[in-house]
């Protein structure tokens, strides 16, 4: 399990629109070294190397020597464990009696909508 730092990590290393394409390009081929993907980017290989080593810091790609190139595929744990994350932010919210403290949240903003749709003409 990812601490919460990590996954912070992985979702800003995420953020960048290059990176994205990295891994979109990664998890359609499998591997690929910094020239393949500096050629299918069109950008130049040091700019994929820097976008590279961001992506390896934050434990996204799985850097492999292969002969003289290496080469560069996702890391699969660490992609689900966000998957997981992001299913957690979208799963329904459990249908248990809420905490008396929440209640009383929940009525609060009840009746603070309750008095703005009041005041609407």
């Amino acid at each position: 399990m990812m601490e919460v730092e990590h996954k912070i990590d992985a979702f800003k290393a995420m953020g960048d629109a290059t990176r994205f394409r990295i891994l979109k390009l990664l998890s359609e081929n499998g591997r690929l070294c910094v020239t393949a993907l500096a050629n299918q980017l069109q950008v130049a290989q040091p700019t994929v190397s820097q976008h590279l080593k961001i992506l390896k810091v934050a434990n996204l790609v799985h850097a492999e020597r292969i002969g003289t190139h290496i080469h560069y595929c996702i890391q699969p744990t660490t992609l689900e464990d966000l998957s997981r994350q992001i299913e957690t932010f979208l799963a329904p919210p459990p249908l248990k009696a809420a905490h008396p403290d929440h209640e009383c949240v929940a009525k609060d903003c009840l009746s603070a909508e309750s008095a703005d749709d009041s005041n609407t003409p």
